[in-house]
């Protein structure tokens, strides 16, 4: 019994680290992108406005404004 939650415990615990690094590897990603996607001045001021200031919103702006340019 006490073995088996030793092994549980360690499962968990390599679990939770591979989470981590995926989630940093993620961040990590995601500051590339935003240095990547130039965003004009006055839209950036925009988001600013709004608070759009999570990754989410900046890219929902930018596939909406993709999607302009390709109609």
């Amino acid at each position: 019994m006490l073995k088996e939650t030793r092994i549980q415990i360690l499962l968990l615990l390599k679990v939770n680290s591979q989470l981590r690094l995926l989630l940093k590897t993620r961040k990590k990603k995601e500051r590339q992108l935003d240095k990547e996607v130039y965003i004009q001045p006055s839209i950036m001021l925009i988001l600013k406005i709004f608070k759009f200031k999570s990754h989410k919103g900046r890219r929902i702006l930018l596939q909406n404004k993709i999607r302009k340019f390709r109609m």
